[in-house]
């Protein structure tokens, strides 16, 4: 029985001592490796920002406010020559195949990406590390704009397109995340052009609570009625009646259109009187910064609101008549094709579903 005490007594102790042993051990490492990720991150900002006298910390109290909202931004430094700020460093974490990956995006003042470094990945040898040895990944990222979120390419052309890595999808989209969200903080933070939130429904009814937000129920109309409407006009997809209660308040009309760059698919609330409640482009391929003002320039959308419908829609870039909606200076084709939708869903309506 003393025997067995003691043993349990040595364990305690070697466990008290052990754990001692490397709590102090890491207590003295760590520090030691914060400084290391510390100066990779500064060397890191003046490899990316090559004519940068000097980069500096930004406020602290800026950066606690920026990683309280976005968790992917780590660190913010801006870069500086002969005193004045030329562009903003960013270090982000985000996840890959095999763990965190720890990248550097470097943005300039105009809005393009200076340049990309991936600092630390866990991800396979020979496929996801592929983030890290082949250049032409990083290089892909160079130059492009900031307007709109950035997107994986295989054969990147596009002014938000990057390289899409064969074999290494989820190591290449790992990168992306973190770059897109020091995007989104250097948008929101450092420019008067922050990032347009995707709208929600938060009642669960998607686009068709965005365009009637007083309804309470959606109910695809009869089968037999949506086909013979496709039938007739070649737009429409999918049409939902809108109840509030009992009471039927109009149609939610998706229909597809075509734009600059392909499709364009819209959402229409159309009301029982003829007036049009709301309507969302929920999918679009338009050129970054001028076609997707379709989705990013809130005046476009809101110039539907409560337009008659029943001669149609046309274009203006002054509208102040009831059958007028707002043409978008450079994005002519692109407002068209939302039109074009538009017109299909109320063409459906005074053809099918008025009274």
């Amino acid at each position: 029985m003393n025997q067995t005490v003691k043993f349990v007594v040595v364990l305690l102790v070697f466990g008290a001592v052990s754990g001692g042993v490397l709590a102090f051990s890491n207590n003295m490492t760590a520090p030691i490796i914060a400084e290391r990720a510390y100066e990779e991150g500064i060397k890191a900002y003046k490899d990316l920002f090559t004519d940068a006298d000097e980069v500096l910390p930004i406020d602290e109290e800026k950066l606690a406010e920026i990683k309280s909202e976005n968790t992917f931004v780590q660190e913010v430094f801006e870069a500086r020559k002969d005193g004045e700020i030329i562009g903003y460093a960013f270090k982000a974490k985000s996840s890959g195949y095999g763990g965190d990956i720890i990248t550097v995006a470097a943005f300039n003042l105009d809005g393009t990406v200076q340049g990309i470094k991936v600092l630390q990945n866990s991800e396979t040898p020979g496929l996801g590390t592929k983030i890290v040895d082949e250049p032409s990944y990083a290089s892909s990222f160079v130059g492009k704009s900031l307007t709109d979120e950035l997107v994986l390419s295989p054969s990147p052309s596009g002014d938000n397109e990057v390289q899409l890595i064969s074999g290494a999808t989820i190591s290449s989209n790992g990168v992306l995340v973190g770059v897109n969200g020091a995007r989104k903080a250097y948008l929101n933070y450092f420019t008067d052009t922050p990032v347009v939130e995707e709208e929600e429904d938060d009642r669960g009814f998607g686009p068709n609570g965005l365009v009637f937000k007083e309804a309470d129920e959606f109910v695809a109309i009869d089968a037999a009625k949506l086909e013979e409407i496709k039938a007739n006009n070649r737009f429409v997809q999918e049409i939902y009646e809108a109840k509030q209660g009992e009471e039927t308040k109009g149609y939610s009309c998706w229909t597809v259109s075509g734009g600059y760059g392909g499709e364009i698919k819209t959402v229409t609330g159309i009301s029982l009187d003829g007036t049009i409640t709301e309507i969302r482009v929920i999918e679009n391929v338009e050129t970054p910064g001028l076609g997707t003002k379709i989705v990013n320039d809130p005046a476009f959308q809101e110039s539907f609101v409560g337009k008659k419908v029943a001669n149609g829609l046309v274009l203006s870039p002054s509208p102040v008549e009831d059958n007028e909606v707002l043409l978008l200076s450079g994005a002519t084709v692109s407002s068209e094709g939302v039109l074009y939708g538009v017109n299909g869903a109320i063409d459906a309506y005074l053809n099918y579903l008025s009274e």
